[in-house]
């Protein structure tokens, strides 16, 4: 019994630590972002494989190329932005109409995601 509860403390304090550094990893991705706004999940349209577009209740819809599983209906969103940076290229600057010059991401169910504005 005694080596029973020696392995889950073990265990459980890995397991918090393997934690921790996961989110120190997801949080240098947002180095530069800052919050502007807040949401929910309304509902997600399937588009091609492993991408799906993310519809929030205040109508805005975001295109997510990588994500595998759908998020829960009224799942807490998240969004930051980045605007392009000072020192930008002229060839940076030729960016396609259909795409925001900033960098977006959305935090959804604590998994964070390079996004594109849909509409």
């Amino acid at each position: 019994m005694k080596t029973l509860l020696i392995t889950l403390l073990v265990l459980a304090s890995f397991i918090q630590t393997g934690f921790s550094r996961d989110a120190a990893r997801d949080l240098r991705r947002l180095v530069g972002y800052k919050i502007v706004a807040a949401d929910t999940v309304e509902k997600v349209i399937q588009g091609k494989i492993g991408e799906k577009y993310i519809q929030l209740k205040s109508g805005i819809t975001f295109k997510v190329p990588l994500m595998i599983l759908d998020p829960l209906p009224l799942a807490d969103v998240i969004i930051f932005a980045k605007p392009p940076t000072e020192g930008a290229t002229d060839a940076d600057k030729n960016i396609p109409q259909d795409s925001s010059p900033y960098q977006i991401k959305i935090l959804i169910d604590n998994e964070i995601y390079d996004a594109l504005p849909a509409n």
